[in-house]
């Protein structure tokens, strides 16, 4: 997962959670990518452009689609410059909690609309699931992804889940067998 720009490339005051929203900083952002995918060429096949970008706890001040996409774009070319057959995963959606955040398959259909389709080989989510509080995840949404993904013409490029798991702590904790039991159905 490539994802935060680093404090000198940010503007001051803002928190590993900037979005970033100009080309200059975006170009910092893509120049580290290259020089990732380069080390890592042939031990690392797959990389994820962020994270949780449709979310204001990790792009801050807000999720910008128009934004993601031209950070999407830079990475990519960057990405591929230094290594041509590495994947490129969107940055994977996590369930909206502030009113800020974007619902991910809202997100997702923003990403097409900017023009991210030609960007990424795969839409990264994050299929957290735990039926005792309520939070099915997005691994009960699948279909109604896959749905934005041939709307827009991808019918061959995949949904990866890129986080998942369960509660294990706290008043909505779940055992370790019932959390394993659990990602066997998810998988």
């Amino acid at each position: 997962v490539l994802s935060q720009i680093p404090v000198y490339a940010r503007p001051a005051g803002t928190g590993l959670n900037f979005g970033p929203n100009t080309d200059s900083q975006r170009a910092v952002f893509a120049r580290f990518s290259r020089e990732a995918a380069e080390r890592y060429r042939g031990r690392i096949q797959a990389w994820e452009v962020w994270n949780e970008p449709n979310l204001t706890g990790y792009w801050a001040p807000a999720p910008n689609a128009s934004d993601y996409v031209r950070l999407l774009a830079a990475t990519t070319a960057a990405i591929r410059s230094a290594d041509p057959g590495a994947v490129v995963v969107t940055g994977g959606t996590g369930g909206k909690g502030r009113t800020t955040d974007v619902e991910a398959r809202a997100w997702i259909q923003q990403v097409y609309d900017n023009g991210g389709r030609a960007h990424f080989d795969a839409v990264g989510l994050h299929a957290f699931t735990s039926p005792l509080n309520n939070n099915i995840g997005e691994i009960m949404l699948l279909a109604q992804y896959r749905a934005v993904l041939d709307r827009n013409g991808d019918y061959t490029k995949e949904l990866w889940m890129t986080e998942t798991g369960t509660t294990t702590r706290g008043t909505m904790s779940t055992s370790e067998q019932q959390s394993a039991n659990w990602l066997v159905e998810t998988l």
